[in-house]
């Protein structure tokens, strides 16, 4: 069954063309805008051990997203060492020049161990195709409820260059 609205709802011609000018206005500012403006960025690079680190920049000049690996070194007997990936997605604190974030989560990890895992990152823009900073990871294994060790990178530097945008 149709509803009969014949005649109550019309748009105005006039106000029709309104809008019509006012989208194609909108349209126009948009392909006129400097491509570069508003483009999105990645800096990939490295950490001082050597494993990979991303940064994502949106269209608004903040970083977006930092994904970083590095290596745990465990207490000896404990089992050598914890490999993390870390993405800090949103982050606490971005800047167009800087960054700041700390994170705790507990991964899923296989018979009766379990690993809380606490990261920071911070980081600055050091020209417009180079960030660097600082990142440090902790992991504390339990199993069965007894700690079985605590991993720690300590402080690591890091540095990442622009590779699109």
């Amino acid at each position: 069954m149709r509803a009969h609205t014949e005649g109550k709802y019309k748009m105005g011609k006039r106000f029709a063309i309104v809008i019509g000018v006012a989208a194609a206005g909108v349209m126009a500012l948009g392909l006129a805008a400097p491509s570069g403006a508003w483009a999105a960025t990645t800096f990939k690079g490295t950490t001082d051990q050597g494993r990979s680190v991303t940064l994502q920049v949106g269209d608004d000049g903040l970083v977006s997203e930092a994904t970083i690996k590095s290596r745990a070194p465990c207490p000896p007997g404990t089992g050598g060492h914890f490999g993390v990936k870390a993405v800090f997605s949103p982050l606490d604190e971005s800047t167009p020049t800087s960054i700041a974030d700390r994170d705790s989560n507990l991964p899923p990890s296989p018979r009766g161990f379990r690993a809380r895992v606490k990261t920071q990152i911070s980081g600055e823009k050091i020209s417009d195709t180079e960030w660097t900073g600082t990142y440090k990871a902790k992991v504390r294994v339990t199993h069965h409820g007894h700690i079985f060790g605590r991993c720690n990178t300590g402080e690591i530097g890091w540095s990442a260059t622009l590779v699109s945008g």
